[in-house]
């Protein structure tokens, strides 16, 4: 029983194993809103709704198309979360895109959202509303709702991390 909430649901409701050289208690995926409750080694684990899901590296959704927005070359895009059910309605994608050398976005205007890169890895060049600049690794690239954007990887692939939220209810 959950001394906290009173619930008479089983203390491990996922089965779990041990994994002797790692030392550490695994266990599946636990659905959005869960209320459990898990015990280990006399320590008390009290997990209430909280959404807890593990997506390993395998089972990300990945794709190599060409550039979006009338663009040059090819993106491969993983997604980190698979959309708008993953990120609780709040926007539309979340990936690990490589954007290949000699490959360009085409200029896009973002409308009720707004888009963010983060450069993981790799050089290049970043259209902001028309002012071009070089982007590196560590830099973040904004554009918000009503604004335009391009990036184009040159030499090397650029890694990044992006992200579309809506800005609209």
């Amino acid at each position: 029983m959950n001394p906290v909430s009173g619930d008479s649901r089983p203390l491990f409701k996922y089965p779990l194993t041990y994994v002797p050289t790692a030392g550490e208690l695994r266990f599946p995926c636990i659905p959005m809103s869960a209320s459990y409750i898990l015990e280990s080694a006399g320590e008390t684990c009290v997990l209430q709704e909280e959404t807890i899901m593990i997506r390993r590296s395998s089972e990300k959704n990945t794709v190599t198309k060409p550039a979006p927005f009338d663009g040059i070359g090819e993106i491969t895009v993983r997604d980190l979360l698979n959309g708008p059910d993953e990120m609780e309605h709040k926007g539309r994608a979340f990936c690990h895109t490589t954007v290949h050398p000699g490959t360009q976005f085409g200029l896009h205007t973002h409308h009720g959202d707004a888009e963010t890169y983060y450069i993981l890895s790799g050089h290049g060049k970043y259209n902001d509303n028309g002012t071009v600049t070089d982007v590196n690794p560590g830099d973040v690239c904004y554009c918000g709702d009503g604004e335009c954007h391009s990036i184009q990887a040159v030499d090397e692939p650029i890694e990044m991390i992006s992200l579309i939220l809506y800005t609209k209810d």
